[in-house]
């Protein structure tokens, strides 16, 4: 009987997950157009680690060999197989992610998508985006998708993008924590119920 109740928590628990949508109740800030290869700020966010040669702003032509270009088109790039930047997002969010795109075909693994916890240090969840979510723009002008994480609570205070020629146009952050799926909740609540009564709980 427990470990059935505790299998119904597990399904009713939120869990981290790679995201390839933004949430719809997010808030997104674009990249601004601009020249110049330094840190600064973008919106309340503000770029506070760079390793390798990272562009920002950069409105200058990005070739993704075949996975398209970009073009006049703000973007923080990673001009580089292992360049990384970090973004410092000011506040405490449950899901994070950018409209991105990278460099194919790939020079190593990557690129790799990581949220790190308050203290700016401890690594939450890091993710290979194009061995589990892959970005397919092979003759697109500007092209791209929506790559993030969610978590079941806010805990993500910065987030990290490294390696393969990566670009980052917009970034949307959330502070809605992850509840439960009515539906599910309607499929199992019988069945708690059952178990409930037949052992006069």
């Amino acid at each position: 009987m427990v470990r059935i109740l505790l299998a119904l928590i597990c399904v009713l628990s939120a869990h981290a997950a790679l995201i390839t949508s933004a949430p719809p109740g997010g808030s997104t800030t674009v990249v601004g157009t601009g020249t110049g290869c330094s840190g600064g700020s973008i919106g309340s966010f503000s770029v506070v680690t760079i390793s390798g040669p990272v562009c920002w702003p950069n409105s200058q032509f990005f070739g993704l060999t075949n996975n398209g270009s970009w073009n006049n088109f703000g973007q923080i790039g990673t001009n580089d197989a292992t360049a990384s930047f970090t973004l410092d997002l000011g506040a405490l969010f449950s899901s994070a992610g950018f409209f991105m795109n990278y460099n194919l075909p790939l020079p190593g693994a990557g690129p790799l998508l990581s949220v790190i916890a308050n203290d700016g240090s401890t690594i939450l969840e890091s993710y290979d985006i194009n061995t589990l979510a892959p970005i397919n723009t092979p003759s697109g002008q500007n092209a791209g998708a929506f790559r993030g994480i969610s978590r079941p609570s806010a805990d993500i205070r910065f987030i990290k993008v490294e390696n393969a020629f990566s670009v980052v146009h917009s970034i949307t952050v959330d502070s809605a924590t992850s509840v439960p799926e009515p539906t599910t909740i309607l499929l199992l609540a019988p069945a708690l119920f059952y178990l409930l009564r037949r052992h006069n709980w």
